[in-house]
């Protein structure tokens, strides 16, 4: 598989309607499924790349709330 076959996909989760942590899910399991595929494939840059921008600031969100508690 190519990057532009992982960028489709990525592009198609990313439209998907489910909430972040559904999405996050169906991400690592379809990239689990790419990497045997392309040695040079990088799971944690694709569960990004399928994640929307309100997914992004979510999780920098509780990110920023973690490192609160744990202060």
């Amino acid at each position: 598989m190519t990057r532009k076959h992982f960028e489709a996909l990525a592009q198609a989760i990313s439209e998907l309607d489910f909430n972040t942590n559904e999405r996050t899910k169906i991400a690592h399991a379809i990239g689990r499924a790419c990497a045997p595929f392309n040695p040079l494939f990088d799971t944690a840059r694709f569960t990004i790349a399928c994640m929307t921008p309100e997914d992004l600031e979510s999780v920098r969100e509780q990110r920023v709330q973690d490192k609160r508690d744990y202060a």
